[in-house]
């Protein structure tokens, strides 16, 4: 008998510390600074950088066009004077 209750003593430690360690597990994926909230900031910043990106690609685009607009009219207009 004495055995059988030393045995459950054991068990009831190790189920005490397999419950610590699922609440420390849990709290490294959820908690303050978790791997959820550390992958959602991760995230956001790689949606303004791809913002930022498309800003600037368009920004190029936009004076790409403006100066070759520019060099067209003023062919145009040469050749017209001329």
């Amino acid at each position: 008998m004495d055995e059988l209750i030393r045995t459950q003593a054991i068990q009831g430690e190790q189920i005490k510390n397999i419950e610590i360690s699922c609440a420390d597990i849990r709290d490294c994926l959820t908690g303050y600074k978790g791997l959820v909230l550390r992958t959602d900031r991760l995230e956001q910043k790689d949606k303004v950088k791809t913002k930022l990106g498309w800003i600037v690609i368009i920004a190029v685009i936009s004076l790409v066009i403006k100066t070759v607009g520019v060099d067209i009219i003023t062919a145009v207009a040469r050749a017209t004077t001329n």
